[in-house]
């Protein structure tokens, strides 16, 4: 090894070490991607073959969609059998005996530490809305949140315009946040392993694998297959479904190891943190700036980000 790449290699070291200490992990991320490509842009320079190498024709694989809807639901009661298999029967019993809907049991089973039915004289489920900060609950029961939902957050049903799209909202947020992501500026450009595009002509999303496609197209067609029992929230994965119980029960899982601090899920912890550093680091140029608000006005006008999105 010459000096040269001795000094580069301890930087990368140095550079590496300090984006994990300080939980940069998306800065980490994108700067091991150039170095990859830097190296292999190296190597392909120092040695090259005297012929080319042809390879064989791409097979054509043609994959049925009751097929894959067949093995979808097949994965999915799998998922939900496994579930009810590891909840005792114990627990089973007292989630009856008050009433805990069936749909939910796993998410009570996973949280039970932070419920003591036993000892409660009501049992009562915070609203969800404005973004958590409502304070209406009600009694816990099926459903027992959709007429507030619909008279105080003006929840309801919420079409998609899109000729070629069938997707239904709950919520006129909910709606935006799908028009952006799917059909508007919102879309992010595809990237080199994205090669698989959506069969619907309105919207331009390209997929790394067919099951991820097969997850998108249940969006278009307004297939959410898990749906809250107590308010009108629908999503299209059971992880999604679990974080918005957290916040039906007022559940904090993340802490931070600094302050004790608490938050519903990781990814605000993470960025929490960095109140506790001296700088404030934008992931997508690096710049650097004293003050996290001061950060948060720079990212949404940072060109380098802005370039990763269509308008």
């Amino acid at each position: 090894m010459t000096g040269e790449t001795y000094s580069k290699f301890k930087i990368k070291q140095f550079l590496r070490n300090y984006l994990q200490r300080t939980e940069r992990m998306r800065t980490l991320k994108e700067l091991e991607e150039d170095w990859r490509e830097e190296n292999s842009k190296h190597k392909s320079h120092l040695k090259r073959l005297s012929f080319n190498i042809i390879k064989p024709p791409a097979r054509q694989v043609e994959i049925k969609t009751t097929e894959i809807e067949r093995k979808k639901r097949k994965k999915k009661k799998s998922f939900d059998e496994k579930a009810e298999k590891k909840i005792p029967e114990e627990f089973k019993m007292l989630a009856k005996r008050f009433g805990l809907p069936k749909t939910h049991l796993d998410f009570f089973y996973e949280h039970r530490e932070n419920f003591h039915w036993e000892i409660k004289e009501t049992n009562r489920i915070a609203c969800t809305g404005n973004r958590g900060n409502c304070k209406f609950t009600a009694e816990m029961s099926s459903h027992c949140l959709v007429d507030h939902m619909i008279a105080v957050h003006n929840h309801g049903e919420f079409e998609c315009d899109q000729i070629d799209c069938k997707y239904v909202a709950f919520s006129r947020e909910m709606l935006n946040k799908h028009l952006a992501v799917f059909h508007g500026t919102g879309k992010k450009v595809p990237s080199k392993h994205q090669s698989i595009p959506c069969k619907y002509s309105s919207c331009s999303h390209m997929a790394v694998y067919q099951s991820n496609l097969v997850i998108h197209h249940q969006v278009h067609e307004n297939n959410l297959p898990y749906k809250c029992q107590f308010c009108t929230y629908r999503a299209i994965k059971h992880e999604s479904l679990k974080l918005h119980m957290l916040y039906h029960f007022k559940i904090q899982p993340f802490e931070c190891n600094i302050c004790n601090d608490k938050f519903y899920n990781e990814g605000n912890m993470i960025l929490h943190k960095r109140i506790h550093t001296s700088d404030f680091s934008c992931s997508h140029c690096f710049q650097n700036f004293e003050k996290s608000s001061l950060l948060a006005k720079h990212t949404r006008i940072c060109s380098k980000r802005l370039e990763k999105f269509k308008y």
